[in-house]
């Protein structure tokens, strides 16, 4: 198979990058040989972070190849390929958008923005309150299984350049699946950790569903 000089590049930098993130401890395995690492050094909400290590400390794993970066925003190049280098081996990456945290028109927010169109092809707009408004407000996802599950922060509106919309709320998608190499991509727009941290049981039987954790 030719390889151009492009690809070689990329691709060695690429190898590179993921030996020095293993060499400085990446992330926060979920147990020992789970196959499963938590982002945390990149989570920009407490809570978000303790709600996924606690969903992943109380149940078992099925399989592995799983990332999660709860309430993330900007992550360093050295990440992004780390990230890409998983999908491309067939893992299953959550990017929890930290969006939603963030001050209104903060700088940071326009940089999340622009890592996710370049890095990863996802387009989001500015974070919209839920709460208050008519009634409970739900995050309707229709992937893996039908869930509500109730939301009273901000969520990050997305649009699906490729891949397929997973959630919605107030009419506004909020969540989507793609496919990316033999992995998969699953970017949240609406935060899940906080739930699964008071133990809401549609948001951890969607995390199961999802993920292969079993409940």
């Amino acid at each position: 198979m030719d390889v151009t000089r492009r690809e070689f590049i990329g691709e060695a930098a690429a190898s590179v990058a993921i030996v020095a993130l293993h060499r400085k401890s990446l992330g926060r395995r979920a147990g020992r040989d789970r196959g499963v690492v938590v982002l945390a050094e990149h989570s920009r909400n407490p809570e978000s972070l303790a709600g996924f290590q606690a969903a992943l400390k109380a149940s078992p794993i099925a399989g592995d190849g799983l990332v999660i970066l709860p309430a993330a925003t900007t992550i360093p190049d050295a990440t992004v390929r780390f990230v890409h280098d998983r999908l491309r081996r067939g893992a299953t990456i959550i990017f929890e958008s930290g969006a939603g945290f963030l001050s209104h028109g903060a700088d940071e927010f326009q940089r999340h923005r622009a890592l996710l169109e370049e890095a990863f092809g996802i387009r989001i707009h500015s974070p919209v309150g839920l709460w208050p408004g008519h009634g409970i407000p739900y995050v309707e996802y229709i992937w893996p299984r039908a869930t509500l599950i109730r939301d009273y922060s901000r969520v990050v509106p997305v649009t699906a350049q490729r891949g397929e919309v997973i959630a919605r709320a107030n009419g506004l998608s909020v969540a989507l699946r793609r496919r990316w190499g033999r992995g998969t991509l699953i970017f949240l727009g609406a935060p899940l950790g906080p739930a699964l941290l008071f133990g809401d049981a549609e948001a951890r039987q969607w995390l199961s569903h999802c993920t292969g954790i079993r409940s």
